[in-house]
């Protein structure tokens, strides 16, 4: 931690601010207070802040995230998210069982049966946009709709399959879309061929991802397959039997494969592993969405273990309700053009996770639920919060160390705190006067009161 490079913030709640809620696709900017910033004024339009301080830590490490979430009460259809992805254009496109939304960072414009005659179906299951920019949207009834150019068109599936829900589309190297359904089962839906990849034992767990050569690749039931040239295949990967269980899969950059299976995580190039990164946090657990980022982490989405971020062989972050997270269950991932991370819940809505070179800080009591007033750095790197009537706290080396009336802080409303010349705090509360550090207790003012 680099002091000469923190400063200090305030994270201010700005739901229901329209003032403060600008930036791409919602992105909150949240207003910067210096240590000089005039506390009364900071005091009147706060109603609630958490302290943070910018963190100079490894430039590769994982970094903390701001977490901010929406539901049908902001716009969406339902809070049971199956899909997201964004476009090429910067909308990002979400599916729910009650409609499409596509959301601008505002605002959420909802798609449905009943405002599109187009699109058969309101409950929507996937999305896939293919590599000439056009979105493709499955449907739990099977039905297929293709957005392209401001225009929705119902696609017919020429196809006889019986469980018709779609989990998954992507196009094969000549350009041919595929559906695959809830058996793992793949079908064209121009003339309807249908495709059977290999099953394993692993019921109802399927998954697909296209790579840049167009190759699909396919688990079903935890067997793995992949699909090119028009056949499907069992693929030649170094290490990796007809037996593996495979529990997520993902392409990668530079033409490679992610697999997660029998609770490892592997990276294979051109069929040779790269590197076996060893056991995974969430063990046997499904994987029901698996994504690589640009900057090479990967995040894993499971069905009751919430979200875990990977920096691979480093680094394991997880969220889920536990630490604060909305959901632990995750239906969906996806990275959006600036690095935030978009999450699709099974019934807490649309989560986005912000890359933030910010610490939040927070005593266990949280602040007693109280406002925090006034922040101060002292010489020796600890940091002390005033709060609106849960007296003082410090914060050093990790750890929290509250003052109140038990330690001769009277009054619990400080409105600001500094450090004097000799390393003393001074505390100025509300209707109470001034307090001043001695050793480990506050004492009056004389003169002062």
């Amino acid at each position: 931690m680099e002091r000469s490079s923190r400063r200090f913030v305030c994270g201010v709640g700005v739901r229901g601010n329209p003032a403060l809620e600008t930036g791409p696709l919602g992105g909150h900017r949240l207003p910067v207070f210096h240590p000089g910033f005039p506390r009364m004024v900071l005091a009147t339009i706060v109603a609630w802040i958490s302290v943070s301080v910018a963190w100079a830590g490894h430039p590769d490490a994982l970094p903390d995230f701001s977490i901010h979430q929406w539901q049908a009460e902001d716009g969406l259809p339902q809070n049971s998210i199956s899909s997201v992805l964004q476009a090429r254009d910067g909308y990002l496109w979400v599916g729910t069982y009650s409609g499409l939304a596509r959301f601008d960072g505002v605002r959420f414009t909802v798609f449905d049966d009943t405002t599109v005659p187009e699109m058969r179906s309101s409950r929507v299951t996937s999305l896939f946009e293919d590599p000439v920019g056009v979105l493709w949207i499955g449907h739990e009834t099977g039905e297929l709709t293709r957005y392209a150019d401001g225009r929705f068109q119902s696609i017919p599936v020429n196809a006889t399959w019986q469980n018709r829900r779609i989990m998954g589309l992507a196009t094969d190297e000549v350009g041919d879309l595929w559906l695959l359904n809830e058996e793992g089962i793949l079908v064209r839906p121009g003339d309807g061929r249908t495709v059977v990849p290999r099953v394993g034992t692993a019921d109802k767990l399927v998954s697909l991802d296209r790579d840049p050569q167009g190759r699909i690749w396919l688990a079903r039931d935890g067997a793995l397959s992949v699909f090119e040239r028009g056949r499907v295949r069992d693929p030649a990967l170094e290490g990796i039997k007809a037996e593996n269980y495979v529990q997520g899969l993902c392409s990668g950059s530079s033409n490679t494969l992610w697999l997660v299976h029998d609770g490892r995580l592997g990276h294979w190039r051109d069929g040779r592993l790269v590197r076996d990164f060893g056991e995974v946090a969430w063990g046997s657990k499904r994987v029901t969405a698996l994504r690589e980022t640009r900057t090479g982490w990967l995040l894993a989405g499971t069905q009751d273990e919430g979200l875990f971020v990977v920096r691979p062989g480093e680094e394991v972050r997880r969220f889920y309700r536990g630490n604060g997270f909305p959901s632990d269950w995750i239906r969906g991932v996806c990275e959006d053009h600036e690095g935030n991370l978009w999450v699709a819940t099974g019934g807490n809505g649309l989560v986005v996770l912000r890359p933030s070179h910010l610490k939040t800080l927070n005593p266990p009591d949280d602040w007693q639920g109280r406002a925090v007033l006034t922040v101060q750095e002292a010489r020796d790197g600890s940091i002390w919060a005033g709060t609106e009537g849960a007296g003082l706290y410090r914060f050093s080396d990790e750890s929290w160390v509250h003052h109140g009336a038990e330690d001769g802080l009277e009054n619990p409303f400080v409105w600001s705190v500094t450090e004097g010349p000799k390393g003393r705090v001074w505390a100025a509360t509300w209707g109470g006067g001034v307090f001043l550090q001695e050793g480990g207790r506050f004492g009056r003012v004389p003169g002062m009161e």
